[in-house]
């Protein structure tokens, strides 16, 4: 049987390979973004929207 280590590793591997980014680089991509959007639509800070963005 497979352990937690090999499924993590397995969902890891299957997540790079649909997003080609691993799951961290994924969320910090998606925090960023949220964070470029508060800044331009709502005219946030860099920091404000960085505070709100989780970053």
């Amino acid at each position: 049987g497979g352990t937690r280590v090999d499924e993590r590793l397995a969902f890891h591997r299957h997540f790079k390979a649909v997003t080609n980014l691993s799951p961290l680089q994924y969320q910090k991509r998606v925090r960023l973004l949220h964070a470029r959007t508060l800044m331009v639509a709502n005219a946030k800070s860099v920091m404000a929207a960085a505070f709100e963005g989780g970053l």
